[in-house]
């Protein structure tokens, strides 16, 4: 999970870029392997990215050179022509070569090679506002056990390394496939890329609607300090081995209950999650290109951290950038109605899984640990990511929030209920 702030700033001509102040290499990297320009200069990242109204680099040549400036007096420049972007003292200017950009207050210049592929268009669905309790849904919240889900946390833990290029990752991946199958799931793996570990889907077809698909996903690759190495200890306890530990423990529970959906429920676990979201970015393409129906897609990424702030209480952080908005309202209105004692508050997390669904069209939405950012976490993207930083409590009110608005859109109902084939 990254946080960051999104700041917007409008260009002249009425265009618009996207600009972060010290982005991360994971934003940078979500964001190029897309097709997005983005450069370094000084204290300012830039993104133009193939979100909507943002396509302004992919209109100028391919061979068009690009100067940051750090100055109080633009007229101190040979270069005259309207910046393209002002950010407090720094200009964004074009030139004609990267030479004429080489002065001693110049942060750096990047020549523009980009085409950008835009987002796809959000697709027709309807959303459902949940104005009562459904007492089979019910009991099996109810049997959602937050000491399991910690339980499968330390198994995730006890991998030395979940890096997506490492050994571990792929023993990880043989971990879920088998106890996934184990739970009744038909299980298949989707390998996106030579060199990392592969997605595992685990499925349950729909009675009635099988071609209708819910998604809960949670990427089990984890990381270090140095996101690139495959030997240095990263156990991701909390990113992300806390929600890929609830969605076994969703499974779990279906296999004890014997619960069944009207519509196909299928749980994600994404690998390359830390290299920018490769794995599911690489998979919602695939399923967008093909076709498949997904209605609703629930993402959890660092679920089990509790801050301990004094006077607020256990929250459920829902992320506000990326996402469908309509599903947001309509998760938020089924977690009131199952746990009406939790708070629900919101943050400006960034670029976990759920994006590349929204990329894709798909209504997503993601499940957060608090309304702070991941960095909050003392042991985000360390050697000390470990269980013993979770708080079960946190983790089983938050498993149970984003498995309450999987059980209801997927439509589940008790095993015994006539079942109508088509």
């Amino acid at each position: 999970m990254l946080v960051l702030v999104l700041l917007f700033a409008t260009l002249c001509f009425g265009k618009n870029w996207y600009y972060l102040n010290n982005a991360t290499d994971k934003e940078r990297d979500s964001a190029v392997s897309t097709g997005c320009f983005h450069g370094n200069y000084g204290p300012i990242s830039l993104l133009s990215c193939n979100l909507p109204n943002a396509q302004f680099l992919a209109t100028l040549p391919s061979t068009t050179y690009l100067c940051a400036v750090q100055t109080s007096n633009l007229e101190d420049f040979a270069i005259t022509e309207a910046p393209l972007l002002q950010i407090d003292d720094w200009y964004l200017l074009t030139s004609e070569s990267d030479y004429s950009c080489l002065d001693e207050n110049v942060g750096r210049s990047l020549r523009v090679t980009v085409s950008p592929t835009p987002w796809k268009a959000p697709r027709e669905y309807s959303f459902i506002n949940a104005t009562a309790v459904d007492p089979y849904i019910q009991s099996i919240l109810d049997a959602v056990d937050s000491a399991t889900i910690y339980q499968e946390i330390i198994t995730l833990s006890n991998f030395h390394t979940r890096q997506a290029q490492s050994s571990g990752a792929r023993q990880a991946q043989n971990y879920l496939s088998t106890t996934f199958r184990d739970y009744g799931f038909t299980v298949t793996a989707h390998t996106w890329q030579s060199g990392y570990s592969d997605n595992v889907i685990a499925e349950i077809r729909g009675t009635t609607s099988p071609n209708e698909i819910v998604v809960i996903g949670a990427h089990y690759d984890s990381r270090s300090t140095d996101r690139f190495s495959t030997t240095a200890r990263a156990p991701g306890a909390d990113d992300n081995g806390s929600g890929t530990a609830t969605n076994i423990e969703l499974a779990r529970v279906i296999s004890q209950l014997g619960v069944r959906f009207r519509r196909t429920l299928r749980i994600l676990a994404f690998s390359g999650e830390e290299q920018g979201l490769l794995g599911s970015r690489a998979y919602a393409a695939l399923i967008s290109n093909r076709g498949d129906n997904v209605v609703a897609m629930f993402n959890g990424d660092m679920l089990g951290y509790f801050p301990n702030r004094p006077g607020v209480p256990r929250t459920l952080g829902m992320p506000t950038r990326f996402i469908s908005n309509p599903l947001l309202t309509s998760a938020n209105s089924i977690t009131r109605e199952y746990l009406p004692n939790l708070r629900i508050g919101t943050t400006n997390a960034c670029c976990s899984d759920q994006q590349s669904f929204t990329e894709n069209g798909y209504p997503a939405i993601g499940y957060f640990e608090s309304e702070l950012a991941a960095t909050a976490y003392p042991g985000y993207h360390n050697a000390n990511d470990l269980p013993n930083l979770l708080d079960q409590e946190q983790l089983g009110l938050l498993g149970k929030a984003i498995i309450a608005s999987t059980l209801t859109y997927a439509q589940a109902f008790a095993g015994e209920e006539e079942v109508i084939s088509f």
